[in-house]
């Protein structure tokens, strides 16, 4: 299942959202995924991913895939996923 927030709606067979029912460890995941996942937004948005010039060029995969790896070996060394 995918993790996401409030904002979407139906696929509840594929999308786990925030709920009252979550445990307080699976609660805690998810709200660390949803930061994860504005962390990765945050960066492809520092590189100018979703800038104009990629868009409707081809290349915004490339920079997808560049920035996300990046992002992940960041991690794999110990990185802080967040600010605290």
């Amino acid at each position: 299942m995918v993790i996401a927030d409030h904002g979407y709606t139906g696929y509840p067979t594929l999308v786990s959202k925030p709920n009252s029912q979550d445990s307080k460890e699976v609660s805690t995941f998810k709200v660390r995924a949803g930061q994860r996942h504005e962390k990765d937004n945050g960066k492809l948005k520092e590189f100018e991913c979703l800038d104009a010039r990629f868009c409707h060029t081809g290349k915004v995969q490339a920079c997808f895939e560049a920035v996300n790896a990046i992002i992940a070996y960041k991690m794999e060394m110990g990185e802080p996923l967040f600010d605290i």
